[in-house]
């Protein structure tokens, strides 16, 4: 088993109640699983949002504003007495819960997605801890939009979207953990993801499989000679099999379900109330049976309390 892919993380922050919430669920996460990490907290200054808000009224033609002096020094002061000191709290919260956890506060400038997707290549952060929506210190710049844009641009990568059941004072640690698969490497990486987390986290009470076959392609696996049903308690026990290795059986629940797979999901989650729901990137392609792609995509934009996790191949 691949060890936990947690050695280089990026957190990019806003001044949002949004992205509190990555550092909240990024310091219980990070406390539990005590290994050595290195974890960047970057901010990205935007500077034509900067300039609407901050310098407005002034009549100048924007590219001749970003070399003026005012602006400059705006900047500068922008930076020095509202970005940094921002950073260097949520920096110290870490520390709260994480002394030994090695912060870098990094300030940029450019547009916030584009920037993001920059750095994690370039510097080979392995995973990305992120609020996945909500209003940015400038007015109209969506967090939903750069979280957007991170997704889809990035691959190899663990990307983590908060949910807004996090609080300072009701998350208390992971305890449930929802994981869709269907016999796909990229399912099989969501569960190893899964494995690698289940051995730090000491107060799981429930890990649950979840296998939805498609209804659309029910019938169309039946004329191929396949039966569909014994195809996924296939899978959901191969899965079980791993999960048994490294917790008890009797935390582990599977379902298999018949219908549209991003409904059946999202009702999963919602009854289920879970703490955590880890999704490969993609699934069945020959079969346009996708855990990301529709259904992931689905699931993110109609769970907002659930943390999800996209493990992206």
């Amino acid at each position: 088993m691949e060890e936990c892919p947690f050695k280089k993380v990026l957190i990019p922050l806003t001044q949002s109640e949004q992205s509190k919430r990555s550092i909240i669920f990024a310091s219980k996460v990070f406390n539990e699983i005590k290994i050595p990490l290195e974890v960047t907290l970057l901010h990205v200054v935007c500077t034509e949002s900067f300039i609407s808000t901050h310098m407005k009224n002034i009549d100048l033609r924007t590219e001749l504003l970003k070399e003026s002096e005012i602006f400059q020094q705006l900047k500068k002061e922008y930076i020095s007495d509202i970005i940094y000191p921002f950073l260097k709290n949520y920096a110290q919260l870490i520390k709260k819960f994480c002394p030994e956890i090695q912060i870098k506060i990094r300030i940029e400038e450019g547009e916030p997605g584009n920037k993001i997707v920059e750095i994690v290549k370039k510097e080979n952060i392995s995973t990305i801890v992120m609020a996945r929506r909500g209003l940015s210190t400038f007015k109209g710049m969506l967090l939903g939009s750069v979280s957007h844009k991170v997704i889809h641009s990035l691959k190899y990568k663990n990307i983590y979207l908060v949910g807004e059941k996090v609080t300072e004072d009701t998350f208390l640690e992971i305890r449930k953990i929802l994981i869709p698969v269907d016999g796909s490497i990229y399912s099989q990486k969501a569960l190893e993801h899964a494995l690698c987390l289940i051995k730090y986290l000491k107060n799981i009470e429930k890990i649950s499989l979840i296998r939805v076959i498609n209804v659309d392609l029910f019938e169309e696996r039946k004329k191929q000679g396949i039966n569909p049903k014994e195809e996924a308690e296939k899978v959901i026990e191969e899965s079980k099999k791993k999960l048994k290795n490294v917790i008890p059986e009797n935390i582990i629940t599977t379902k298999i379900g018949i219908g549209i797979p991003g409904d059946e999901i999202v009702k999963e989650i919602e009854e289920g109330n879970y703490d955590l729901v880890i999704i490969g990137r993609k699934g069945r392609t020959s079969l346009e049976d996708i855990i990301l792609g529709r259904v992931s995509i689905e699931v993110i934009n109609r769970c907002l309390d659930v943390t999800i996790v996209l493990i992206n191949l």
